[in-house]
């Protein structure tokens, strides 16, 4: 895991926070949004992979998309 979070660009204290919350010891930093805007459609296109990745949408994934894309600014 490590390897392909530096290949991403991760750094040392980004790669240490994923782990923790992999451990279950801390909840993972919200997105930053106003990075992601610059990427809205793909950003977007990447949330709704991740959450139908189990096969199924529920109606509280579905709400979550679309505060996802409000908060992209495409809503």
């Amino acid at each position: 895991m490590e390897e392909y979070a530096r290949g991403g660009g991760l750094d040392a204290s980004e790669i240490e926070t994923i782990k923790v919350t992999l451990r279950g010891g801390a909840a993972l930093p919200p997105p930053d949004f106003g990075y992601l805007r610059q990427f809205a459609v793909p950003a977007l296109s990447a949330a709704r992979k991740l959450i139908a990745s189990d096969g199924k949408v529920t109606e509280d994934e579905e709400e979550m998309l679309e505060e996802i894309k409000t908060l992209l600014g495409l809503g």
